[in-house]
């Protein structure tokens, strides 16, 4: 396929196994395995780096559907017979853009001193918006640029209202307003919304594919799904395998310093801790996060104790294997980011019952309809969200 029109290239029969994987907010990955002399017969502008990419699809009762889509950042791996070649999802693609408010270069080779100097001056400011919002706004403007081209369409709703979200990113910190830094710090927003693309046909005749943006919303920062998965690791009929559970505390804290707008001894701090398990003889551990953009003591102050509350017990995970030829957990029917109703007995770090536990990588290989799928706990204020 090609990266900025999205159309549909020549099917190409792979030699090897292709793994895949799809992590939450982050960039899919497939690689794929093919004979040089098969690809010797594709025109080469199909898989230029940058330029083309791999379009996987699903067939799914007889009806050909998007499952993911790549460009390739590199040439192919080969010795004397194969090629390897590695895709990356759009997320590394908007990876090598930053956001401006305006494409100050146009169609200059070397802009003037003066364009730059403005470039500095400049601020790309959102406000009274979601933070789901301003990620495609940041998308956009991503895209409004002479060579910026690429297809994407955004899937879920535009907030737009007084009182909601603002951020002004600076045009002199360059090396710090890159499109993907910047949703990637919006999702990490305690509460923020958790993003993906994923690929769906530009329109009935399947000749394009699009990149579509689905994020959460100001009230809900999952993205939103009309089904959810619901597995039974404790029934020999449940369909599933090799189930483990861990538990990380990786991101524990009783202490929080929350730092906001200004600088030096003029910043905004504010801070919270979880007297409780200090007394209960935890030890001191702190933890250093910002909203370096924010004004609003409050909101600072609140950034401290949601982390700490959000963290105070271990962040449990449980991996299973599926077969998504079963009904049940067909891979048109759930995507990464959805939650799933999942059953668990007899484990040290989860209690016993059903679970309201989000999808958050799925990992597997083209063909095969074996896929291994990591869940996490939902955890609300210190307090695990409970199946519907």
């Amino acid at each position: 396929m090609k990266t900025m029109t999205g159309e549909r290239g020549p099917l190409i029969q792979q030699s090897d196994s292709a793994p895949w994987k799809q992590t939450l907010n982050d960039t899919d990955e497939v690689t794929i395995t093919m004979r040089k002399k098969d690809l010797k017969l594709v025109d080469r502008k199909w898989w230029t780096p940058l330029m083309g990419g791999l379009l996987v699809t699903l067939e799914i009762d007889g009806v050909d559907k998007p499952f993911m889509a790549t460009l390739f950042e590199d040439d192919p791996e080969e010795d004397q017979e194969l090629v390897t070649f590695t895709g990356s999802g759009i997320n590394a693609m908007l990876d090598r853009r930053v956001v401006l408010n305006d494409d100050y270069f146009g169609s200059a080779t070397k802009p003037s001193a003066s364009i730059m100097k403005t470039i500095a001056k400049s601020t790309f400011s959102r406000k009274g918006m979601s933070l789901g919002t301003i990620m495609q706004e940041i998308v956009q403007a991503s895209i409004d640029k002479l060579g910026g081209q690429l297809p994407i369409r955004y899937g879920s709703p535009r907030e737009v209202t007084t009182g909601l979200n603002e951020r002004n990113y600076k045009g002199y910190n360059l090396s710090n307003i890159g499109t993907l830094k910047l949703l990637t710090e919006l999702s990490n927003v305690i509460n923020g919304p958790d993003f993906m693309f994923r690929p769906e046909w530009a329109d009935d005749t399947k000749n394009f594919v699009v990149w579509t943006l689905y994020h959460g919303t100001a009230k809900q920062p999952s993205i939103h799904q009309t089904w959810s998965m619901d597995i039974d690791t404790t029934s020999p009929r449940g369909g599933v395998t090799n189930v483990q559970v861990k538990a990380s505390r990786a991101n524990y804290a009783n202490r929080a310093y929350w730092t906001g707008a200004g600088e030096d001894a003029g910043t905004l701090i504010r801070g919270y801790q979880d007297t409780r398990q200090l007394s209960q003889g935890m030890p001191l551990v702190e933890y250093v996060g910002s909203t370096s953009d924010s004004e609003n003591p409050a909101l600072i102050s609140k950034h401290a104790e949601s982390y700490i509350k959000n963290n105070q017990y271990p962040l449990t995970q449980v991996t299973a294997t599926l077969d998504t030829s079963d009904p049940r957990y067909r891979l048109d029917r759930w995507h990464v980011g959805d939650t799933a109703e999942v059953t668990v007995k007899g484990w040290l770090n989860i209690p016993d019952g059903t679970h309201t536990l989000r999808i958050i990588s799925a990992s597997g290989s083209v063909g095969s309809p074996i896929v291994a799928v990591e869940f996490a706990q939902e955890v609300n204020d210190g307090t695990e969200i409970q199946p519907q």
